[in-house]
């Protein structure tokens, strides 16, 4: 769950100077004292550096790994509002990493995550969701979510729901609408989205059978770390393509 540090450009008079400090020293590779500078401003409340300390603690940038720091710095950040902060501890919980396992309040972090708006969070609780995690299995309301966190720009969450359009799987097939969604993945970067976007033109299933547009999507899917998708497009092209 390695994450980019999520840096929110607020100036409050009250925690500014450690917030701006600690960018400083972050930036010139400082990391120990980023983390000083920002544990001022998130012992102040300023959410975005609780979620910062949260990564760093749980990546060991600069300083020592430590899960269960790295859930408390998710937690501080989860109520002072961050979404972010909310998804990487719910899935701290979802997999039992510096704290005690917990599906159900995944769940519900996943959850608060996704109705501030953050596109993993809905991913999360998709997945949590579709395969009755934490919760009552519901593929209906799974594939609504992954809808939602597709549209905000979630290239995993356009490959889940063309998926599931794909196979008919909690929903009528529609293989037109799946084209859709993997096309929108693929475009976002996924792999497995480029890979099985290859497949429906292989198959000619929901578009035009076009063995020339796979292999530029398998091959597309190959460079973007898929094993089937090298496989696929030596495949193809042994065959000439």
């Amino acid at each position: 769950m390695k994450k980019t540090i999520l840096l929110l450009l607020a100036t409050v008079p009250m925690f500014g100077d450690a917030f701006n400090e600690g960018q400083f020293a972050y930036d010139k590779g400082n990391y120990r004292q980023a983390a000083i500078q920002w544990e001022k401003a998130c012992n102040l409340g300023e959410e975005a550096t609780c979620y910062n300390l949260g990564i760093m603690y749980y990546n060991g940038q600069g300083i020592g790994q430590d899960y269960a720091k790295a859930a408390d710095y998710y937690k501080k950040a989860c109520d002072s509002g961050s979404a972010p902060g909310c998804t990487n501890l719910g899935r701290m919980y979802e997999h039992g990493r510096g704290i005690a396992k917990n599906e159900s309040h995944a769940v519900l972090l996943f959850r608060k995550a996704c109705y501030g708006g953050e596109a993993a969070g809905c991913f999360n609780l998709g997945n949590m969701l579709r395969d009755g995690r934490g919760a009552e299995q519901d593929y209906t309301q799974a594939a609504k979510l992954f809808d939602v966190s597709c549209e905000l720009g979630n290239a995993h969450a356009c490959t889940n729901i063309g998926y599931m359009y794909s196979s008919g799987k909690g929903m009528q097939r529609n293989a037109a609408a799946a084209v859709e969604y993997f096309k929108m993945a693929c475009d976002n970067g996924s792999a497995s989205g480029c890979y099985n976007l290859g497949n429906m033109y292989t198959l000619g299933e929901g578009t035009t059978r076009n063995d020339a547009a796979a292999a530029l999507l398998y091959g597309k899917a190959c460079n973007g770390g898929s094993t089937l998708g090298c496989k696929y497009y030596n495949r193809l092209k042994q065959a000439g393509l």
